[in-house]
């Protein structure tokens, strides 16, 4: 190991894993991830028996499912671990070769976690690359609760997807006007396809995991009023005493998709149309009706 890599281990050890340029952090991950998998199974080997009642978030890329961990986080009775099964964080895990491994890597996470409500982020699309299905999640994790985010525009979803792939940017921790807004182009074939899918992806997994009774939340809805989406909804599902809900958290854009769409004329009655929106509900006093 070469002392300029050396030191720069060091200062990420030093300024934390967020702070630590991307370069860097692409180049040590691998080292990264052995290092947090060895910490959890040590730690979770001292802790496995203990109370746990997890709790999953699922949800599809840019569904503001970010925004959703953050609020969960307000509460001093639960801890949102981050995205469980993403191969690109530290606390992740590259696509693993067995179904086993996956389930033990959450296994693990859950154990480490001084709360008796973990929780943690799965997005669909990560799935099928770590050989799981949610029958899979159901079956190892009886006690959890689920939580399922959708977006109704589908549209919006799929513009700001290709907002943060073109910049690499999908947090964003400062106000929306300093965020800068870019065009983006889409073909009439591309957004149906997109739309086809992720609807297919929340069809599938509703299927599967009706019968444990998920709550189901818009994100519209809780952008707009989210101390009143957790007070009526999320709270009472949970079990747990209502508090207050903040985020740090900022939109990207405010950009209407009028102003966001290269070929927004062009593609206006398709974006108006049913088939680029979902509606889903859970059947729960609250959940959206289906127009």
């Amino acid at each position: 190991m070469s002392t300029r890599f050396a030191r720069q281990m060091y200062a990420w050890g030093r300024v934390g894993w967020d702070k630590a340029p991307a370069g860097l952090r692409q180049r040590v991950l691998p080292f990264a991830q052995l290092a947090f998998r060895i910490k959890l199974r040590l730690v979770s080997s001292l802790r496995r028996g203990e109370p746990r009642s997890p709790l999953f978030v699922l949800a599809t890329m840019r569904s503001g499912s970010n925004l959703l961990v953050d609020l969960l986080d307000a509460h001093p009775d639960l801890r949102m671990l981050g995205e469980g099964l993403n191969p690109g964080t530290r606390y992740g895990l590259r696509h693993a070769s067995q179904r086993s491994s996956s389930l033990e890597h959450l296994r693990w996470l859950f154990d480490c976690c001084p709360r008796v409500h973990p929780g943690t982020k799965i997005l669909l699309e990560q799935l099928a690359p770590h050989r799981l299905r949610v029958t899979d999640l159901v079956r190892s994790f009886p006690d959890a609760r689920w939580i399922v985010l959708y977006r109704r525009s589908l549209t919006s979803q799929y513009v700001s997807l290709k907002r943060a792939q073109g910049s690499g940017n999908f947090v964003a921790r400062v106000a929306a006007s300093s965020v800068e807004s870019t065009k983006v182009s889409l073909t009439a074939d591309e957004l149906r396809r997109y739309c086809r899918d992720t609807r297919a992806l929340y069809t599938d997994m509703l299927r599967e995991l009706e019968p444990y009774h998920p709550l189901v939340l818009d994100y519209e809805s809780l952008s707009q009023s989210p101390q009143r989406v957790f007070d009526e909804r999320v709270w009472g599902f949970l079990g747990l005493a209502p508090v207050a809900v903040a985020t740090r958290l900022r939109r990207q854009s405010r950009d209407s998709l009028e102003q966001s769409l290269l070929e927004f004329e062009s593609l206006r009655e398709l974006i108006e149309s049913d088939e680029t929106r979902l509606e889903l509900s859970d059947g729960r006093s609250g959940a959206p009706a289906v127009p």
